[in-house]
């Protein structure tokens, strides 16, 4: 013990950022409800839906692809407290925030290049997800949104 040094670190800590837990949680079974949910340890039905919540962000999985993303993401996008929702679309990210009818795309590969040296093609309104584009440069920057 005399020759070990412990740093404890914790992954995804949470701060109350309101007052009262009706207004800090996003129920999903309820945003949802028209979609049969599944539940761990029981069969998948065909029209199943499946969440994976992650810190601060859930996936909302169809499990069977009966359902376009598209129409998932709407529901979400019907709650304010939700920053962003983003779907698939063929070779696409698609990303949209509530209460916008404006959209950001941006797929792999292309022209533009980031940080991190990825190439990529955007689409839209890159402020939605925290993406400033030097056009003339060809570079993709990224602000301190959404982390």
């Amino acid at each position: 013990m005399e020759e070990n040094i412990f740093i404890l670190l914790g992954d995804h800590g949470q701060v109350q950022l309101v007052a009262g837990e009706e207004q800090a949680g996003i129920d999903l079974e309820k945003l949802y409800a028209d979609y049969d949910i599944h539940r761990l340890g029981e069969p998948v039905s065909e029209s199943a839906i499946a969440f994976g919540v992650n810190g601060r962000m859930s996936y909302v999985y169809d499990v069977h692809n009966s359902e376009q993303p598209s129409r998932l993401a709407e529901l979400a996008l019907q709650d304010e407290r939700i920053a962003l929702a983003a779907w698939l679309e063929k070779d696409w990210v698609v990303t949209q925030r509530p209460g916008s009818n404006q959209v950001f795309r941006f797929s792999p590969g292309g022209t533009l290049t980031d940080i991190y040296g990825q190439r990529w093609t955007l689409r839209g309104d890159g402020h939605i997800v925290g993406v400033k584009l030097d056009q003339q440069k060809k570079n993709i920057s990224y602000t301190d949104y959404p982390e």
